[in-house]
């Protein structure tokens, strides 16, 4: 009898190559690799938010019911895009807790940006100075932040100030001390630490809320202690790839199911599944105790390397 699905072509098909349970697992270890966030330890994951037995809603000590959410990835993805998609729907919830003005986690923002199209400088810039005074907002707390997130404008900043040098030029008592003139700087071409937090760089940190139109362009940081921000999932990273004989393709299925919470917080929508729009909507968030325990501040700066006006 033939055997009408085998291949006779003489090529080389995708699932003659793929085992499927072993590519599900290299792909999902490589994604999380490659998560800034879950490297630099401010998310975790917590068995407290899965969702493995059905339902939307779970119910978890210390705060009331979050909502998990899904995102669709379509064929033009990349494995990367996973990542995008998490980090575009943690900072919608970010967005959501700290609010432009009646955020529940509005005491734990800092504004030090240039209210005007042009004109910022250092007192604008994100310093050790203006992360002092973030530290602060949280008293005795402040010196268990450990982990700064910031957009590349504001990182590479932070790389042009560490490349400079104390030195005189002209190398004789009484010559000028320029910025500069001399010295060997830094020759890492990363940004590892600042202030004494590991840094993490995502592009995608101002998506949700570019700041005030006409002003000069506003960057939000954000400082936060390590296993703050926690990630639950409903169902794990499923991978599945076969042939459709239709289209003479060889196709590939990624789904994945999960959330984010912030320990102190609570969703008060009646609402489930939200949307990004949803979830960076300052209404539908609540703290459940005071906001300088909840160890994560957010820092409005400006940056030399970026002074465009906001559209």
């Amino acid at each position: 009898m033939a055997a009408p699905f085998q291949n006779y072509s003489g090529g080389v098909l995708l699932a003659d190559i793929v085992k499927r349970n072993n590519l599900s697992t290299y792909v999902s270890e490589a994604i999380k690799e490659r998560s800034a966030f879950l490297k630099s330890g401010a998310v975790v994951r917590n068995s407290l938010l899965d969702a493995t037995e059905g339902g939307t809603r779970i119910q978890v000590p210390e705060f009331n019911p979050i909502t998990p959410t899904e995102e669709i990835l379509d064929g033009t993805a990349t494995w990367d895009a996973i990542n995008k998609l998490n980090s575009a729907r943690l900072f919608s919830l970010l967005d959501g807790l700290f609010g432009s003005t009646f955020g529940p986690l509005g005491a734990n923002s800092l504004d030090l940006s240039k209210g005007a199209a042009s004109g910022a400088d250092t007192d604008n810039f994100l310093t050790a100075s203006t992360v002092a005074r973030g530290r602060s907002l949280l008293g005795t707390r402040g010196d268990e932040l450990d982990t700064l997130v910031v957009h590349p404008s504001v990182a590479y900043y932070l790389y042009q100030v560490g490349m400079l040098t104390f030195s005189t030029s002209a190398l004789t008592t009484g010559g000028a001390v320029t910025w500069g003139g001399g010295g060997v700087g830094v020759n890492e071409t990363s940004i590892g630490q600042f202030a004494g937090m590991n840094v993490v760089i995502d592009s995608q940190v101002n998506t949700v809320h570019p700041g005030t139109t006409g002003h000069q362009k506003e960057f939000r940081c954000y400082l936060i202690k390590s296993g703050t921000i926690l990630e639950g999932e409903q169902s794990p990273l499923s991978i599945e790839s076969d042939r459709n004989i239709l289209s003479k393709q060889d196709v590939m299925s990624v789904d994945y199911h999960s959330a984010y919470h912030i320990m102190g917080t609570k969703w008060t929508s009646a609402t489930d599944n939200p949307t990004n729009a949803a979830l960076a909507n300052d209404n539908n968030w609540a703290i459940t105790y005071d906001a300088d325990l909840i160890p994560i501040v957010e820092l409005i700066v400006n940056s030399p390397l970026d002074t465009g006006t906001n559209p």
